[in-house]
């Protein structure tokens, strides 16, 4: 944020680009074939529930495969073991491993991982969203409703990357729509692209116009050293004497013969 004068503009910090830009690509590339698993088994006593409670509210991408064996299909071995040494757990194992074919269905790795309700969403994603591509392929959406539809496009995505496991393609249940919800979301984020911008434009456009155009001025205030100085060089007027005048101060003398003898002189 930079303010001049009354003007205030505000910016994104670099690391702020940087963690945008990096779960952005992560919303529009995610979907892992790699079918190797961290596996992260562990003992905690029972009695001792607040490090099981801490242990299980931390965010870290595993499900549960048995009591005390986390599974997850990304290499987060060093994630775990930080999160083991933080809590203190010395008797915890972490490890990458394949999984044997031929493993037990309700055994493999994956069926740790509920995905139904992940599939009716993505299926429900895909529908809701489908028709807006005929929509724009007909000339039907202007700017004000692409700024307004690609933002709640990408509200409405950005949640499966943090939500979905990313299980490999070969151990994913029949009529997974990820890669159909997927492709919608793209292309409609991508078309909508030069319209949104249009529209963020108008309104960048319409902020500019209602700014101030040059600073406001102000009239400098006169420092007490200058009020001073033009004080004293300003002539000052004679203010009248509060004092009453003495009596017979302004009486004028009587003559001195008068006072002394009248005119003629005594006679004899």
């Amino acid at each position: 944020m930079s303010r001049q004068g009354r003007t205030t503009a505000y910016g994104i910090p670099p690391r702020t680009s940087e963690v945008i830009g990096e779960r952005t690509y992560r919303m529009l590339t995610f979907g892992s074939t790699a079918p190797k698993w961290t596996v992260v088994a562990f003992s905690v006593p029972e009695q001792d529930r607040t490090l099981r409670n801490n242990l299980r509210s931390r965010p870290l991408r595993f499900a549960a495969l048995y009591d005390g064996v986390w599974v997850s299909p990304h290499d987060l071995g060093e994630e775990a073991l930080g999160v083991v040494r933080e809590l203190g757990i010395t008797t915890a194992t972490v490890l990458r491993s394949a999984e044997v074919p031929g493993t037990p269905a309700a055994g493999t790795p994956a069926a740790a991982f509920d995905l139904e309700p992940l599939a009716e969403e993505y299926r429900e994603f895909a529908d809701r969203y489908e028709p807006l591509l005929q929509s724009l392929d007909d000339g039907l959406i202007g700017p004000k409703q692409a700024l307004r539809t690609r933002t709640e496009l990408r509200v409405d995505w950005r949640h499966f990357p943090e939500t979905d496991p990313d299980l490999p393609a070969e151990l994913l249940p029949r009529g997974w729509d990820r890669a159909r919800a997927q492709r919608v979301f793209v292309q409609i984020y991508d078309r909508l692209g030069p319209l949104a911008e249009i529209r963020f434009r108008q309104i960048l456009g319409r902020c500019r116009r209602s700014w101030p155009s040059t600073p406001p001025t102000t009239t400098p205030r006169p420092s007490r050293s200058s009020s001073r100085r033009s004080e004293s060089a300003a002539p000052t007027a004679t203010r009248p004497s509060s004092k009453p005048p003495r009596r017979g101060a302004s009486r004028r003398p009587r003559a001195a013969a008068a006072s002394r003898h009248p005119q003629g002189g005594p006679s004899g």
